[in-house]
């Protein structure tokens, strides 16, 4: 397995139509080694027919997320892998949300976008910046605690709520901004989704 090795400074630039011309101020990337660093996108085969996977070293579907990977730990992002994607897909976006968050309460902890094909995987801690990756392709949104990148859990006290990622396979590009929100992004998907999966975990205060 080929790894991309980007420092968590690394940043995205604008990519195609979809960004408006006003990327903010990034650093040169680097080049590329074997290293594997945490945060950084790993490669593997090209997409296949079987159906589509989504899991975590971290925790298995169903179970608890660890306290390192919410608000009360680290609050960095989870290890991700996903595979099968269907034939024809272009780009892979993924959105981590709760469904038990009362009205008015953050639901979305997490927008990622502009995975190529070949990327099956994140390590933990995904960099909290809005763009990243080979060619600084990868872009992430505007969760709604108001920052670009990774939230993570934290249900009121004596709750347990269910987290669900979900990754998506894409004939094309969304071609959202940075920093946009789930509504803009699922929005852009409508009529690109080739397959989906999904992974839940708990979390309790």
């Amino acid at each position: 397995m080929v790894a991309i090795t980007l420092p968590v400074a690394a940043m995205m630039s604008a990519c195609g139509s979809g960004d408006d011309g006003q990327a903010p101020e990034i650093p040169d990337a680097p080049p590329i080694n074997e290293a594997e660093p945490r945060g950084e996108p790993k490669v593997d085969e090209p997409v296949t027919t079987a159906p589509m996977i989504l899991s975590s070293e971290a925790f298995v579907n169903g179970e608890a997320i660890p306290v390192r990977f919410t608000a009360d730990g680290e609050d960095i992002s989870p290890p991700l892998f996903w595979d099968h994607l269907p034939e024809g897909t272009q780009e892979v976006a993924l959105i981590c949300e709760t469904t038990d968050a009362a009205e008015g309460e953050p639901a979305v902890h997490w927008l990622i976008w502009g995975m190529e094909p070949r990327v099956k995987a994140f390590t933990e801690q995904v960099p909290r910046i809005p763009r990243f990756g080979r060619e600084n392709h990868i872009r992430q949104g505007k969760n709604d605690f108001g920052i670009v990148g990774w939230n993570g859990p934290k249900p009121p006290a004596g709750k347990t709520y269910n987290y669900e990622f979900t990754v998506y396979a894409l004939s094309e590009s969304p071609m959202v901004k940075v920093n946009s929100t789930k509504d803009v992004l699922e929005a852009a998907m409508q009529g690109k989704i080739l397959g989906k999966a999904s992974l839940v975990g708990s979390y309790s205060r």
